[in-house]
């Protein structure tokens, strides 16, 4: 039976890895080995779940070492026995597996290529060297990899959020919902959260007839939920997050793929992003080529929609910008048409299928 190792290391490479391996199941009898969590644990023979070493910032990663060794043995353990490798963004931890794999003569496909274009671009190169296929996922990363050695191993199908959302947007009646999505991962939200939330508790007393509904996407831990629903009852819990996106009139988002979803959905938002002092000075010093962190404002090539990062991540801020855009109708029409633009900028569904030929193609004629 044919055999791939598959790593991904976030809730929104693995909603990507699921739709790929059901593409790629398609076309043959096969096997997957790897790393994900609850999405695809009935698709692949897990050796570790992602979440055990998935962090955000410097500070963050240091606790989290010898979990990564351990994985990464794993992986080593494995790797002589898979046809090939499909990796998932998730670079501090995949461009080893990538090395590794390249140095073991195994072909490598890296899947949803990861953002090197705002940071550390340099990275390109190594990249390009370890890996045999290169999927990029926005349309302006083919004009970046043209700067590098060998970018005839890039191809561009679009964005598979465009498949994890077809059929899921427009499909029920607005509601007076604001939306908070304070990120994902453990250590995220510690930052993100208690500003997110304190907005909205400032934010109910202005907006009476709004309710605040924290999406999990279910992968929040349940005594988690319960200390943060001590400090803030009013807050609603909903585990479908596309379902909260597709009724909510606006949201309260951290930077991340969220705020591509709620792009694709047409939901004006506000995008929050807080980290560790030292994550921040040291992210500030390495980031030279974007001005803006929001992936719908990168996408636009303007600021379509506010950013709050850092040390202007504060409530208050927060509260301003979401009465400011729903107070004033031509604003909040204005930015519902920007950011249709931005969905139809990354294509059309069927990337998933489109890179599955890829990855096929490539391993196996």
């Amino acid at each position: 039976m044919k055999r791939l190792l598959l790593v991904c290391g976030e809730p929104s490479g693995e909603r990507y890895a699921s739709l790929l391996i059901r593409e790629l199941k398609k076309l043959d009898d096969m096997d997957f080995v790897g790393l994900g969590s609850h999405l695809v644990k009935d698709e692949i023979e897990l050796l570790a779940d992602y979440r055990d070493i998935s962090v955000v910032g410097v500070k963050e990663v240091v606790p989290k070492l010898r979990r990564v060794l351990e994985i990464y043995g794993k992986i080593k353990d494995v790797i002589d026995d898979v046809d090939g490798v499909v990796l998932i963004d998730f670079p501090e931890f995949n461009f080893k597996v990538g090395k590794l794999a390249h140095k073991k003569k195994k072909k490598v496909v890296y899947y949803v290529a990861p953002q090197l274009w705002a940071w550390r671009s340099y990275r390109a190169r190594t990249m390009t060297k370890f890996c045999d296929r290169i999927i990029t996922v926005f349309p302006f990363e083919r004009a970046f990899y043209r700067n590098f050695p060998h970018h005839e191993k890039i191809f561009y199908f679009g964005h598979p959020i465009l498949d994890v959302l077809d059929g899921k947007i427009g499909i029920h009646e607005k509601e007076d919902v604001v939306l908070l999505l304070p990120g994902s991962r453990k250590e995220e939200m510690g930052y993100n959260l208690p500003v997110i939330f304190d907005a909205a508790k400032n934010l109910r007393k202005r907006l009476p007839k709004f309710t605040f509904v924290w999406a999990t996407g279910g992968n929040v831990d349940t005594d988690f939920i319960k200390n943060v629903k001590n400090k803030y009852p009013f807050i609603e819990v909903a585990e479908d997050t596309y379902h909260v996106m597709d009724i909510s009139k606006i949201a309260i988002v951290a930077s991340g793929t969220a705020t591509l979803e709620c792009a694709v959905f047409g939901l004006p938002m506000v995008i929050v992003y807080k980290i560790s002092g030292l994550s921040y000075l040291l992210g500030r010093m390495l980031v030279h080529r974007v001005r803006n962190v929001g992936l719908p404002n990168i996408i636009a090539g303007k600021r379509i929609v506010p950013e709050l990062i850092g040390r202007n991540a504060i409530p208050s801020y927060i509260e301003e910008l979401i009465i400011h855009m729903l107070s004033n109708e031509n604003i909040y029409t204005n930015l519902k048409d920007r950011l249709s633009g931005v969905r139809s900028s990354l294509g059309k569904p069927g990337v998933s299928h489109s890179a599955a030929l890829l990855i096929y193609n490539f391993l196996y004629s």
